[in-house]
Order: C-alpha cells, then sequence, then structure tokens
C-alpha cells in the first residue's frame, strides 16, 4: 500500500467521524464548507446596507470578522487583542491542516498541536485534534507498544553446536538447538552447514508444529547473525515480523561438553556410529529431564502442560502378540473381560491408558482373551451337546478368589543420578525403576530380575 492511499485511507475515516462529530452537536466552533460561504455572502451583503437597516446578527457579524483575500479565496478572519489575524477553517479544510502540523510536530499529543495552531486558526478545537490523532494508524501503533509488555512474548534462542571434532555424520556437521527461553524445551535438528540459509529452512518446519516465536536470540548474542536469519525467513513469508533478541544471561543451559557426551552414551546405547540418528532421543532424554535448579517439573510438562506419553503403561497379558495391539481388537477384549467380572461379582479392574494389570490379573486376562479368541473364529459349538459347552464355558470363566497381587508401577523417572534421592519419581513412591526409566544411566534402584 502507498503513502497516498494509506493517506487517503485515514481522510476518509477521519472525515466521517467528523461528520458523525458535527451531526450530535448543536452548537459548534466548526462548521461546513456550505456554511462557512454563506457566512461570507451575508457579510457581504451586510457591509453594503446602510446602518440603520442592519439586523443585529448582521451588525455583531461586522463588528467581529473581516474578510480577506487568500490564494484567490474569500477568507473570514478574525483579529484579536494582540493584533494577531486568525483565520476561519471549514471542516473540508481541517484534515490537511491537521495532518501537516501532525508530522511536523512528530506525531505530537492534542495539546501541543492545539497550541501551535491557535496562533494560526481560529477554531480547530481540541476535540477534532483527539479525533485525528485517534485514527492516525502510527499513534495507534505507538500506543499500543508502550502498553506492550516484552516479558509476556514468546522467546526461544538458537545455538550451534560443533560436531566436528566427533566425527562427521553423512555430511552432517553441526547441530541446531532451538530452546524456549522460559521453560527450557527444546528442538534438536541436524545441520549440514552453519549458514543462515540452513538454519531459517530448519526453522521455518518448526514453526509449522509450534508457530513462529515473537522475539529470536542467538546464544551469545550474535543480534547480526540474527538479522541475517530473519532475512532468510521473510523468503518464505514476507509478513512474518519477529523481534531480534538482546544479548542477556541465559543460566541452567547444559553445555556442549554434556550434550556430545550424552550423544557418544546415546550412540553406544543403540550400537550406532551416527549420531544424527540418535537426536529424537538426545531430544526427548532432554526435555524430560528434571531441571537439577527447579526440581520439580520438566520441560516438556511445562511447556505442554502435561507429562509425556511413552506407548502403553501397562503390562499386557502373555498371548498377546504385536499383531493383536488394534484398537478394535483390544475394545472387544476389554469389554468381554468387564463383563465376565461383572457376572461373577469380582472385583473388576479398569483397563484404559493408565490402568495397571497385576500378575494375577494377567493370568485371568489370558482366559479371557483364550475365549475371545475363540469366539472371534469360526468355530463348530452349535454341533456339541449342551453339556460339552456347559464344561468349556466353565473354563473360560476366571475363577472369582481375590488374591493379594503387585503391581508393576507405571511411574517411570528420567534422572541422571543413581536414583537414591527424593527427586527420583520412582525412589519418592517406594517402586524400582523399571524400563521406561533412564536407559541411558546407572541405575541403583532397579530389580536385579531386570538388570
Amino acid at each position: 500500500m502507498t503513502n497516498n492511499s494509506a493517506k487517503q485511507i485515514h481522510r476518509d475515516h477521519f472525515d466521517q467521524e467528523l461528520k458523525l462529530l458535527l451531526e450530535q452537536k448543536t452548537k459548534s466552533n466548526l462548521f461546513t464548507k456550505e456554511h462557512h460561504d454563506n457566512l461570507i455572502r451575508v457579510y457581504i451583503v451586510a457591509n453594503k446596507k446602510p446602518m440603520k437597516l442592519r439586523t443585529l446578527h448582521e451588525n455583531r457579524l461586522l463588528n467581529t470578522y473581516d474578510i480577506i483575500r487568500l490564494d484567490g479565496t474569500k477568507r473570514l478572519i478574525k483579529h484579536d487583542s494582540q493584533d494577531r489575524t486568525r483565520i476561519f477553517v471549514h471542516s473540508a479544510e481541517l484534515f490537511p491542516i491537521l495532518d501537516k502540523a501532525h508530522h511536523e510536530l512528530n506525531h505530537a499529543g492534542v495539546r501541543k498541536i492545539f497550541d501551535h495552531l491557535r496562533t494560526k486558526y481560529l477554531n480547530i478545537t481540541m476535540e477534532s485534534i483527539t479525533l485525528y490523532n485517534r485514527t492516525c494508524d502510527f499513534c495507534n501503533t505507538k500506543k499500543q507498544l508502550k502498553e506492550m509488555n516484552t516479558k509476556q512474548f514468546s522467546k526461544w534462542m538458537i545455538r550451534i553446536i560443533d560436531m566436528n571434532s566427533i566425527k562427521i555424520d553423512n555430511d552432517y556437521r553441526y547441530i541446531l538447538q532451538y530452546q524456549d527461553i522460559r521453560t527450557k524445551f527444546s528442538i534438536f535438528k541436524p545441520l549440514k552447514m552453519n549458514t543462515a540459509e540452513q538454519i531459517a529452512r530448519k526453522l521455518w518446519k518448526i514453526f509449522g508444529c509450534f508457530g513462529a516465536p515473537q522475539i529470536l536470540a542467538y546464544y551469545d548474542g550474535r543480534q547480526e547473525f540474527v538479522e541475517n536469519v530473519k532475512e532468510k525467513l521473510k523468503e518464505f513469508n514476507d509478513d512474518l515480523k519477529i523481534i531480534t533478541g538482546k544479548k542477556e544471561p541465559i543460566t541452567n543451559i547444559e553445555s556442549e561438553n554434556e550434550i556430545k557426551k550424552l550423544l557418544i552414551s546415546l550412540c553406544k546405547n543403540q550400537k550406532t556410529d551416527s549420531w544424527s540418528k540418535v537426536i529424537p532421543e538426545l531430544q526427548f532424554l532432554m526435555n524430560t529431564t528434571v531441571d537439577d535448579i527447579d526440581g520439580s517439573i520438566t520441560p516438556f510438562e511445562h511447556f505442554f502442560g502435561y507429562e509425556p506419553n511413552f506407548g502403553l503403561e501397562f503390562t499386557l497379558p502373555e498371548n498377546f502378540k504385536p499383531e493383536d495391539l488394534v484398537e478394535e481388537k483390544l475394545e472387544k477384549f476389554c469389554q468381554k473381560y468387564l463383563n465376565q467380572s461383572k457376572s461373577n461379582k469380582t472385583t473388576t479392574t479398569t483397563l484404559n491408558d493408565s490402568a495397571i494389570l497385576s500378575d494375577s490379573s494377567s493370568a485371568r486376562s489370558t482366559s479371557s482373551y483364550d475365549s475371545y479368541k475363540e469366539s472371534d473364529n469360526d468355530s463348530d459349538d452349535d454341533d456339541k451337546s449342551p453339556n460339552e459347552n456347559d464344561d468349556d464355558r466353565q473354563q473360560t470363566i476366571p475363577k472369582t478368589t481375590t488374591t493379594t497381587t503387585t503391581t508393576i508401577s507405571s511411574v517411570f523417572c528420567t534422572c541422571k543420578t543413581g536414583c537414591q534421592t527424593k527427586k527420583c519419581k520412582c525412589f519418592d513412591s517406594n517402586t524400582l525403576c523399571n524400563q521406561f526409566c533412564h536407559q541411558y544411566r546407572t541405575c541403583l534402584n532397579l530389580d536385579k530380575k531386570d538388570g
């Protein structure tokens, strides 16, 4: 949009608001061009009349105002006590006068503009100047910026980790760490080159999932590098506006050596030489590890508001095969198991994403699952005698004896130490660590049979 078209839109908006203002007021120093021209005609006619034939209104008009020719146009003026000549203006010429003064005074306030214009113009009111300032886009933006608190903005930081000292992995030489300053939630991406264009491409894909931040900063405060990244991001969307973050002390961030050591450990655990393949595991581990300083919440939970899921968190019956983990089959099995439990008036176990099946209930689940498998397949049950069907039914119904069970906990931790303090979720809940816990750390709270 050009400046002329933007100014025309501003003028149309101002004229419309001014027209509504004049319609609402019965008395006002501002008047339309028609009213202004009519006063000049009345003045000229009254000035030609003898004094005895003039009306009271005509005498007041002649005593108060004069007429001069200004730029080929007759204008109504008034001389004040300081012998200053001030001009009457009408509504049609009000906008250019206000617009010129507004920009000359660098978008000043109402009072400053009023004092500037009152020496030359007679009937410009503070109300009309307020109306102009209210329709100025720049002034509205400036007002919003004054009320804005940048601490409420989403601020993310980028950091480049040089991996050349370890090994070049399929042309990957660097790691991009993109971290939320407030929650410490991080996203890691492998890079082949440490250029603004490469980083912008990676960030643009991340923006597709999480949106773009309002402030983007660099780890060591390299603002010129962030400016280059922003220019490359504008190639994807020219309307994208991001504030370049200032340099500030960033505490509680892992050093490059710690991340490199963790990557090496993950590569050994996965038996691979490619560090770029274990970056997803690195990201999950870093985001689900409790902060050593805060010690209460993980970056993942702080960012999303809930703890991460890691597949099913309860033990399935032994006869369940991988191909049986289909939503429809699992729903049928659960419904059949619950119905049988209700018919025998036993204590029911709710099977959902957070349920825990005990060792004894696993045995009952196995028999129930066998009966479910038999009912799903084509069978010759109609050829059997009633007594035979009764015998089969008795075998599929679980026993109603209530036994003491040992449950497998759904709690898991992401500790970096030996899990011997209350910071460990498993240790604090008096349970042993399981296969979902810190697969890459030495643990002193692990069951012997689990290794």
